[in-house]
């Protein structure tokens, strides 16, 4: 694959929206001071993202405030996810465990502990203020 670099004269931001975290058991159950772990490497995608965009009437034509377009929020799919963070992270076994036992049994009860779990998910940095909530694992 070849590389190419861009110059992008207008800045273009979005938001994107994570919505996909990806992990995979780096080191498997190991005990520090009396309790059981172990580590999963992850990647948290972004398949969606949020963009300001003209707000339409029902002819399709721009609503206009004071000669302006008013502008709306609407969500838009990337084509194809957008890794947005990775690192790795020890956990309680017994969370993984959890985990597991929920992609064998789809149970709703499991589903409820796991995110209780996951609210000790501490994310530090650019992320701190990040809350992961999971509502399925394949």
């Amino acid at each position: 694959m070849k590389i190419a670099t861009i110059n992008i004269s207008t800045p273009y931001k979005v938001t994107v929206i994570p919505t996909q975290m990806r992990f995979s058991l780096k080191r498997d159950l190991f005990e520090y001071e009396g309790q059981k772990l172990c580590e999963i490497q992850y990647e948290i995608l972004a398949e969606k993202y949020t963009q300001m965009v003209p707000k339409l009437d029902e002819n399709g034509q721009p609503v206009l405030k004071s000669g302006k377009p008013v502008l709306e929020e609407q969500q838009f799919d990337f084509t194809s996810p957008v890794l947005y963070h990775t690192d790795s992270k020890v956990i309680p076994f017994e969370l993984y465990l959890l985990i597991e036992s929920y992609r064998a049994s789809k149970s709703e009860e499991s589903l409820v502990l796991i995110n209780q779990a996951l609210q000790g998910f501490i994310f530090e940095g650019s992320l701190a203020n990040f809350k992961l909530a999971v509502t399925n694992v394949q």
